[in-house]
């Protein structure tokens, strides 16, 4: 028997080269191979019969909308003058992250504003987060510089317009973003009109 989600949906999936597949989504819950209910809450690793929870999972009524991978997260240091652009110098991280975004407020049991990275099972804040739902994440894998599509306006207090990217220390206003009341689709950055 196969698992099944039930209570909606599953919104976003990545399969890694290796096989793993993660889903993302807006689901609390599955009915096991051994036929009993599992809660599982928005973000798990999809394995042959069952999911795995990742973390302690996101709030409830919530949902995981976009999931990007690194097989080795940089570590990045930013530094920057009034006069010049900014110089990202980035070393080969040691372990894989996942990135994660939605509309969820809470994650591992903390306030996580609509992103998170998980690393080795934990799930870890970014910054302070973005103003409101995320539907697209990608992680450039040379770089270890994220970037993030959705509905927001801001992130950790910086106007945004709708499209970021994080370099571990800051975020980039990105020419100052798109229009509102589009959204940004990152993995393709071409702005949706929602209406």
């Amino acid at each position: 028997m196969k698992a099944q989600i039930i209570l909606f949906a599953i919104i976003a999936m990545m399969r890694l080269s290796n096989g793993t597949v993660y889903v993302g989504g807006d689901f609390s819950s599955y009915i096991a191979s051994n036929g009993s209910r599992i809660f599982v809450s928005a973000i798990g690793e999809l394995l042959t019969s069952d999911i795995l929870q990742l973390g302690d999972g996101v709030d409830l009524q919530k949902q995981v909308s976009a999931i990007s991978y690194l097989p080795q997260a940089p570590r990045c240091d930013r530094n920057c003058s009034s006069t010049q652009a900014c110089l990202v110098t980035c070393v080969p991280g040691s372990d894989p992250a996942l990135f994660i975004g939605g509309s969820f407020t809470i994650a591992n049991g903390a306030e996580m504003y609509r992103i998170s990275r998980i690393t080795n099972g934990s799930m870890l804040e970014t910054d302070k987060g973005v103003s409101n739902t995320v539907y697209s994440v990608q992680a450039h894998e040379t770089s270890g510089i994220v970037y993030y599509g959705g509905a927001f306006l801001d992130a950790t207090g910086v106007p945004v317009g709708s499209v970021t990217s994080w370099d571990g220390k800051n975020w980039d206003q990105m020419g100052g973003g798109v229009s509102f009341p589009s959204t940004c689709d990152a993995s393709g950055t071409q702005p949706v009109r929602r209406g």
